[in-house]
């Protein structure tokens, strides 16, 4: 079955000057705002757990149980060797640990003071911390990379704000030395079918690329081959640089979530590199997420993807747009990228859409069907639809 006339949008290797306005990410988290130089380390990490017993609160056992998780965790932190140094975004995880000493006095206790559950306490504990420190340590162990890095080497991203209530967001990254602004032509169309989603366009940083013989650009990863001299399957690849780009995505994504937008409610979304990065990302995210959609993309990491996924993985919804033309990132790729998916992390959420006139490029019927899945996995709060995608 053959796909529409498609106007492609390929991958930009100039710097574009921006066409239409964005406003600047409004957002509290330090992850995203210029750092403060100079902050010290006890005043970037200051734990409270001055709870005091009081009658009719929790009883002196209790509060040894909450002192005992706030120096277990600290333990843990550097049993799995976080390096951490004075930041400002310490003021993110010092806020984390305040509210777990706080929660003792919102768990019910009983008539003689004492916890009725002290497993809520670890539940508490768990839901906190589980993607935000599992991740990043996961990530640690692969590359040595420091978990609180300040993300000096990327830009402000372009965000689109809903016009209406927000409630989800959308990361759209782009390709090899593109930029977020490239990526705003393909969102801002959107904007009208879903105005409560949030557009989110972060730049790649600034670094070497070898397929460019070393020239700088913008690019999530350093990329040595395409198409077919990158052979069957890509196997020479960035791993550094790749996952060093996830843990700046999954920040971006925990960004959301602590301004209390459920995962399940952000898509991770790009094109070519961006969509190879988007993949890994989602794939590694330890809370489930609304989606991936990938634009002419592959599986990095292949050799290692069993052991990198998440547990919540084999439930991700996966939309998959590929041109059967496509010279850069060859569609063969796709296939075998979406039959490892299937197979070796028993993924059942996963859409191949192929488009036969399509080279590397956004086709208007990809476009369309792509929107019509966005609005299935992140429909409006204000109306009920129960669609699987």
């Amino acid at each position: 079955m053959s796909a529409p006339a498609a106007t492609a949008m390929t991958e930009y290797f100039d710097d574009d000057e921006p066409t239409l306005v964005s406003s600047p990410l409004r957002s509290k988290s330090p992850l995203l705002s210029s750092p403060e130089k100079g902050r010290d380390l006890e005043e970037g990490l200051t734990v409270h757990a001055d709870i005091q017993h009081k009658p009719g609160s929790c009883s002196a056992k209790s509060i040894y149980v909450v002192l005992g998780v706030l120096v277990g965790l600290v333990i843990g932190l550097l049993l799995a060797q976080i390096r951490v140094s004075a930041r400002p975004s310490l003021q993110v995880a010092a806020d984390q640990l305040r509210n777990i000493s706080f929660a003792a006095d919102k768990i019910p206790t009983g008539s003689d003071g004492t916890l009725q559950a002290d497993t809520a306490l670890w539940q508490y504990v768990a839901r906190v911390f589980d993607s935000r420190i599992h991740t990043a340590v996961k990530l640690a162990q692969a590359i040595e990379l420091d978990p609180w890095t300040e993300w000096e080497n990327y830009e402000q991203p372009v965000v689109l704000d809903p016009t209406v209530q927000h409630t989800a967001t959308v990361i759209l990254l782009h390709g090899l030395t593109g930029t977020g602004w490239n990526m705003q032509r393909l969102a801002q169309p959107m904007r009208e079918r879903l105005p409560h989603v949030k557009w989110i366009m972060p730049h790649a940083p600034v670094v070497p690329v070898t397929l460019k013989k070393g020239e700088m650009g913008h690019s999530w990863f350093d990329i040595s081959a395409a198409g077919e001299a990158a052979g069957e399957y890509p196997t020479d690849e960035d791993e550094a640089g790749m996952l060093s780009s996830v843990s700046y995505i999954i920040a971006l994504v925990a960004n959301e979530t602590w301004t209390s937008l459920p995962s399940n409610r952000i898509v991770l979304a790009g094109f070519s590199q961006g969509a190879i990065l988007a993949l890994l990302a989602g794939a590694m995210h330890d809370e489930p997420l609304g989606g991936v959609a990938v634009l002419s993309g592959y599986l990095p990491l292949r050799a290692k993807m069993f052991a990198l996924a998440s547990s919540v993985v084999r439930t991700l919804p996966i939309w998959w747009g590929h041109g059967k033309s496509d010279q850069v990132v060859l569609f063969n790729w796709a296939v075998k990228s979406l039959d490892y998916l299937r197979k070796a992390l028993h993924m059942t959420r996963v859409r191949l859409h192929a488009y036969d006139d399509l080279g590397h490029g956004v086709g208007e019927g990809e476009k369309a069907a792509l929107l019509d899945w966005l609005a299935i996995v992140l429909p409006d709060s204000s109306i009920d639809q129960s669609h699987t995608p």
